[in-house]
């Protein structure tokens, strides 16, 4: 789980650099970039507080995708295979992530 969240924050990071290049700051990039950064660290280190990061995004995630793939079917525009593969890859990665294996008993592991 924390190489996907390292490749989402390096993912992220890229973009932010890219749109700095540009001339745009987008701040919500750099955020999103520092949260999965840290979810993969404490992953990595197999921690509490990073399982509970990556929940947190998973979660937040979820929404974006289901709001993104009610927008997609309302204005009945654009691509909705982007968004479907948002909320699906999301609501997948948050129940593995809310299964007791990765409920941690306390952060002496």
């Amino acid at each position: 789980m924390a190489v996907l969240f390292a490749a989402a924050t390096v993912f992220v990071m890229v973009l932010f650099v890219r749109d700095l290049g540009e001339q745009k700051i987008r701040t919500g990039l750099m955020t999103y970039a520092l949260f999965t950064g840290a979810a993969a660290v404490g992953l990595w280190l197999i921690k509490r507080w990073g399982r509970s990061i990556a929940l947190v995004v998973a979660i937040g995630n979820t929404g974006l995708g289901g709001l993104a793939l009610l927008a997609v079917l309302m204005s009945r525009r654009g691509q909705i295979v982007g968004p479907a593969v948002l909320l699906g890859a999301s609501l997948v990665l948050g129940y593995f992530l809310g299964r007791p294996v990765f409920t941690l008993d306390d952060d002496y592991r």
